[in-house]
């Protein structure tokens, strides 16, 4: 009963401190300031590996890095194995240092279909959401499985701060929560962030509800988040409060297409453009891959964009032709090396100040 009700008591106070109304955030004038101190170069375009002397096809599906064992943590889509590389070398035909194998399955070990994967520097473990199993699973060093988190929501990406694992939910919001969050102290505290929109149709709800976070120095109260629908903007909240909300130049003021039901030779499918497919802040800039959506509803180009603390733009790199896939990007801070994840490739860009 007393372990109750500390639980209650936790969920409580987290839930305070969600002062912030999403749909009022979206009136603000978003910020655009163009700087341009960055530019990328694409040094090396990854499609293959060796592994024990064979060549072998890669199809990347997410990926972690840990700077301090200097690998690059790869999970492969079709292999169902995560793959490792020495980070500094790491190029086409580059031979994989280990390769661990994850079956297919519910089970110990297993998994279905995991959409992000990251690394948590404070406790050396790493996470991955997997998003056909409602759970998140934790892996030690060695990616032996620890625990597994189950969830009443499906995962989609994935982010952390100090003392939380933020969750953004695939679908539509859980309960009166837009963002699911775990206590990673105990990993039982399960709490929520933010009201989720009542604004528009079930389409359009589901679409403004998904929020994906990038927490800033570790704090639990201070990081940017995006919204995945009508526009390209980017929130700050510090102190219990939306503060800067900015954008890309390319992007201000574009509204994006509203999401509607397509149905095609008895096939359904939910039709919609999303701003952002993937976000993440390191070393005080702030890495953005924008658009997700199929290329016969859009008119937008698809950017990875880089923002300084304040939200300048510090570069737009656009990504031609068109790709649309539910792609992420990861940043090596240690080489200055951003990576952009396609279906069956890996761009490797340097970053050139």
């Amino acid at each position: 009963m007393l372990r109750f009700l500390i639980i209650v008591l936790l969920f409580s106070a987290c839930a305070e401190k969600d002062l912030t109304m999403l749909d009022e955030a979206e009136k603000q004038k978003p910020y655009v300031n163009e700087t341009y101190e960055i530019s990328l170069a694409l040094v090396d375009s990854i499609a293959s590996f060796y592994y024990s002397g064979e060549k072998m096809e890669l199809h990347p599906q997410t990926a972690a890095i840990n700077i301090n064992e200097n690998r690059i943590y790869i999970i492969d889509r079709f292999l169902y194995a995560i793959l490792a590389f020495e980070l500094d070398t790491f190029s086409d035909q580059s031979e994989c240092i280990d390769y661990i194998p994850k079956p297919k399955g519910k089970g110990p070990d297993e998994f279905i279909l995991p959409f992000d994967f990251i690394y948590d520097e404070n406790r050396d473990l790493y996470y991955i959401s997997d998003l056909m199993n409602y759970c998140i699973y934790v892996y030690d060093a060695d990616f032996s499985e620890i625990d597994r988190i189950k969830l009443p929501i499906r995962p989609f990406r994935i982010a952390h701060s100090e003392n939380y694992l933020f969750i953004t939910i695939y679908d539509m919001a859980y309960g009166d929560k837009a963002v699911y969050a775990i206590d990673l102290n105990d990993r039982e505290n399960h709490y929520g962030l933010f009201s989720p929109s009542n604004i528009g149709t079930r389409l359009e709800k589901e679409k403004r509800d998904r929020i994906m976070i990038a927490p800033i120095d570790d704090k639990d109260e201070h990081f940017f988040f995006t919204k995945s629908y009508p526009n390209f903007n980017i929130y700050e909240f510090k102190e219990e409060k939306i503060g800067r909300v900015f954008t890309s130049p390319s992007l201000v003021g574009i509204k994006l297409p509203k999401p509607e039901l397509v149905i095609r030779e008895n096939d359904r499918r939910l039709s919609a453009v999303l701003a952002f497919s993937d976000i993440h802040y390191e070393e005080d800039m702030l890495f953005v891959l924008s658009t997700l959506g199929w290329s016969e509803k859009l008119q937008i180009g698809r950017y990875i964009i880089i923002f300084d603390r304040d939200g300048n733009t510090l570069c737009e790199h656009k990504i031609s032709p068109y790709d649309g896939g539910e792609n992420i990007i990861r940043f090596d801070s240690q080489n200055d090396v951003l990576y952009y994840f396609r279906f069956g490739q890996i761009r490797k860009y340097k970053l050139e100040r």
